[in-house]
């Protein structure tokens, strides 16, 4: 049982070229393939150089900014440090003055408290002194008075 086929040559060539046509498009198929996976491992090559590119980047800012930060809080910290020994100097200077007022004060009272004494002092001086020149004043003038009556009589 065998059967036979027969073709004609032309129907033949064209069957063969047509066989060929397909071979072509298959490789031609495969390349396209093989080169679409390429180009899409390139590109992902690409976009993870391109990210790790980013990332050190980010990390290199992200350093940058934490310096920064450290920096900003040190000098914050010197400043407070600063300020707190400044407001302690003036605290300090403060209470000084306060206590020379008080120094102040307290010899101004004893001062004025000295003075009262002296004058005080002073007014009895000049009193006895009145009184003692207002006795003699007196017993001169009753000498006196003395006098002229004895020689008026």
């Amino acid at each position: 049982m065998e059967s036979s086929i027969t073709v004609d040559q032309t129907e033949y060539e064209a069957m063969k070229e047509r066989m060929g046509a397909l071979k072509v498009s298959h490789r031609l198929a495969a390349h396209d393939k093989d080169h679409a996976a390429n180009v899409a491992l390139e590109h992902e090559a690409q976009l993870r150089a391109e990210h790790e590119e980013q990332a050190k980047i980010a990390a290199k800012r992200l350093e940058d900014l934490k310096r920064a930060l450290q920096e900003a809080n040190e000098r914050m910290l010197r400043m407070r440090e600063k300020h707190e020994r400044e407001k302690a100097a003036m605290t300090m200077k403060m209470e000084r003055v306060l206590n020379q007022s008080e120094a102040v004060t307290v010899r101004a009272q004893e001062t004025v408290s000295s003075l009262k004494e002296q004058h005080q002092q002073q007014v009895a001086e000049i009193q006895a002194d009145l009184a003692a020149d207002k006795a003699t004043a007196v017993d001169q003038l009753e000498a006196e008075l003395r006098g002229c009556l004895e020689e008026y009589q």
